[in-house]
């Protein structure tokens, strides 16, 4: 009787992964125009830059992070890939997605956890939902976006006691909360003292 080793479903696993990003590609020459809001993307450009950011870009990126890493290549860590691969398709892209992934990185490395441990490693992966804060108000917001993620996440599953299996999503949605109402607080207080000094 002749069993599969894990070594050969690994090769297996990582051949199909590889054949995705390349079917993603193949016809693909350039991507133009990372500077403009998420939104955009799906509606204003052509189909070949989209899967050329989704399949060449940020596909190949986050495979190479977790092999570079040392990381698993297991059920979750492909669905993170597949994940950010899907939200490629409507902004997500290399210029906001770094800032958030540094910021989970550096409070990886901060609190003495392994880059390579499932909670850093999936919350790299899934924190990239908080790149249209990037986007939208700069390198520093999503580096500090991707810091509080990984927090966030780590004290977030106490809280519903693994009643929300997409815990990443929910960790990600109070930090982009939080975030943007800071952000919008502070605004509108300075919009109020510009108001009261022009008075």
């Amino acid at each position: 009787m002749w069993y599969w080793s894990w070594n050969e479903i690994k090769d297996i696993l990582y051949f199909c992964i590889i054949t995705i990003f390349r079917y993603n590609f193949i016809c693909i020459t350039r991507i133009s125009a990372w500077q403009f809001l998420p939104s955009a993307f799906y509606t204003d450009y052509f189909l070949r830059y989209i899967l050329w950011n989704k399949g060449r870009l940020l596909g190949l990126v986050a495979n190479a992070y977790i092999l570079i890493i040392g990381g698993d290549f297991n059920g979750p860590s492909i669905g993170g890939m597949l994940t950010i691969m899907g939200f490629a398709t409507f902004g997500k892209h290399l210029k906001n997605c770094w800032p958030v992934a540094l910021g989970v990185i550096a409070a990886t490395l901060l609190f003495g956890k392994s880059l390579a441990a499932p909670g850093p490693l999936l919350a790299l992966l899934f924190g990239t939902t908080l790149a249209p804060l990037a986007g939208e108000f700069g390198i520093f917001v999503g580096f500090a976006a991707g810091f509080t993620h990984l927090l966030m996440v780590e004290r977030t599953a106490a809280w519903h006691g693994g009643l929300d299996l997409y815990n990443n999503g929910f960790a990600g949605g109070l930090t982009a909360t939080l975030f943007v109402a800071v952000i919008q607080w502070i605004d509108s207080n300075k919009k109020s003292k510009t108001q009261r000094q022009m008075k």
